[in-house]
């Protein structure tokens, strides 16, 4: 197994507590531009289980989940959304993937659309 899926992995059970994923694939859209990830993403409450997150307009990431604080930092590069973590006590590895949004709920793509799909997150 790749550093880079094992980290992904490390992630989805330590941040997240709850998977689930779109039962219809076609209603979500790739968001493209860094506009749209702000327009959509940046500033709300990001829920999936007990997890919350907020990704700030100033590129820090703060929230809660059941393994403690969440900080890190965020920023758009090149059609991805690029983000390192921090979950309590343990650093997160930073990665850059794609994400796709329905207007209600989201997920992403590690590894630039090759990777692991996040669990879903609501938007609020």
């Amino acid at each position: 197994m790749s550093i880079a899926k094992s980290a992904f992995i490390a992630v989805a059970v330590t941040v997240f507590s709850m998977t689930a994923y779109p039962s219809e694939a076609g209603s979500f859209k790739k968001i493209k531009s860094e506009s749209d990830f702000n327009a959509n993403i940046v500033g709300k409450t990001l829920t999936s289980g007990k997890t919350t997150l907020i990704m700030q307009p100033d590129g820090s990431i703060t929230g809660s989940a059941p393994s403690g604080k969440v900080t890190g930092k965020w920023n758009w590069q090149k059609g991805y959304f690029c983000r390192a973590l921090r979950v309590g006590k343990k650093d997160i590895p930073s990665d850059c993937q794609t994400v796709y949004f329905d207007g209600g709920e989201f997920y992403t793509v590690a590894q630039q659309g090759k990777g692991d799909k996040s669990p879903m997150f609501s938007v609020k």
